[in-house]
């Protein structure tokens, strides 16, 4: 360990964080035949971020991004591992 704290709201260098609900986790959305088969996904990502004694010395790359995925386990449980 190179003596660094983890501070994970204040060192974002090399950072990266996911929300990623699932609609089958969701009352009203658990039965429907094609929204319980997705996800949605929020996250944020920090690239080449450096500092020296806490304060910022070179700026990378900060990303916001967005996306919708398929909930592979809620799909594979619903039709090949059906019981």
């Amino acid at each position: 360990m190179s003596g660094r704290r983890f501070e994970p709201f204040g060192d974002y260098s090399s950072q990266t964080y996911l929300l990623v609900p699932k609609a089958s986790g969701v009352d009203a959305l658990r039965h429907h035949p094609v929204l319980r088969y997705i996800k949605v996904a929020v996250g944020y990502r920090a690239r080449g971020c450096s500092d020296v004694c806490g304060r910022l010395v070179e700026f990378g790359r900060r990303s916001l991004y967005a996306g919708v995925s398929l909930n592979l386990s809620e799909l594979l449980g619903q039709t090949v591992f059906r019981q």
